[in-house]
């Protein structure tokens, strides 16, 4: 089954979310919190955990590039560069 982590951090109401192949979404609202360096990585252990996901099973990873803040979306951007890269996917 094909999962993806959906990133948005380029509007004040920043969320973390999952869809699946099966068309099911759960969702992480981060809100406009400024701490995206830590809140984003909380934001999605919890959501993978509320999903009972393990990071190893995402495939995929989608951030909303804007338009937005460019400090907040860079943030999400690289984040989930980086997370793609470590996860070799």
């Amino acid at each position: 089954m094909s999962i993806g982590l959906l990133i948005d951090t380029s509007t004040q109401a920043r969320y973390v979310a999952l869809a699946g192949a099966d068309a099911d979404v759960s969702r992480f609202d981060i809100g406009a919190r400024d701490d995206l360096a830590t809140s984003l990585p909380e934001a999605i252990k919890s959501l993978l955990s509320n999903a009972a996901i393990s990071l190893q099973d995402v495939t995929f990873i989608a951030v909303n590039i804007g338009p937005g803040g460019l400090s907040a979306t860079r943030s999400g951007v690289s984040f989930a560069n980086a997370l793609r890269y470590g996860l070799s996917i």
